[in-house]
C-alpha cells in the first residue's frame, strides 16, 4: 500500500498514477506475468514431481501459504520468493517442462530491476533463495517511480 500525505495547506490534489503498459510488447494492455517469463530456464528450478503433486494438493486444499500456480499474476514477492519450498506462499511457474520458481532474473525482472541483476549476483554467488529475499524485501521499482512522477507534475503544475 502506498500512501501519499500533503499538508492541508498546500493547494493540490494527488491523483495516483494508471497502471503501466507493457513496453516490451508495444501493447495498451497491462502487463502479464506470463509476458515476463523466461523460455529457458535452468533444471535447478523446477520440482521434483512428488514436490509438485505436494504444491497441487495444498492449492486444492486451500492450505495457508499456498503457492500461485496462475499465469496472469505473480503472489506478492516476499523473502520466500525463490525459496527451495514450494509449500510457501509464492508464485510457481508451470511451463512445458515442469513446475518451477522464478529464476533469479525474473524475479528481479518482477520488481523493476533489469533482469541481467540476477545473473550477475548468481555469478557473485547468490543462490536463488538469497536473491528472492533481496526483491522480497524492495519496493517495486517502476511504481515508487511512477509516483514520485506523478507526485513532482503535480507539484509543479500546482
Amino acid at each position: 500500500m502506498f500512501i501519499v500525505m500533503i499538508r492541508k495547506d498546500i493547494p493540490i490534489t494527488f491523483e495516483f498514477p494508471d497502471p503501466p503498459i507493457n513496453k516490451d510488447t508495444d501493447s495498451t494492455n497491462i502487463i502479464k506475468a506470463e509476458d515476463w517469463f523466461e523460455k529457458n530456464v535452468s533444471d535447478e528450478y523446477y520440482l521434483t514431481e512428488k514436490q509438485v503433486l505436494k504444491a497441487k494438493e495444498r492449492i486444492a486444499n486451500k492450505k495457508s501459504n499456498i503457492p500461485n500456480l496462475r499465469r496472469t499474476y505473480i503472489s506478492c514477492l516476499t523473502t520466500n520468493a525463490g525459496k527451495n519450498d514450494p509449500y510457501v506462499r509464492q508464485t510457481l511457474v508451470e511451463d512445458e517442462k515442469g513446475v518451477r520458481y522464478l529464476s533469479s532474473e525474473e524475479l528481479m525482472r518482477f520488481q523493476g530491476f533489469p533482469m541481467e541483476y540476477g545473473t550477475i549476483l548468481r555469478e557473485n554467488g547468490f543462490t536463488n533463495e538469497e536473491v528472492g529475499k533481496l526483491v522480497g524485501n524492495s519496493i517495486t521499482v517502476p511504481v515508487i517511480q511512477a509516483i514520485l512522477e506523478r507526485l513532482i507534475d503535480t507539484i509543479i503544475e500546482g
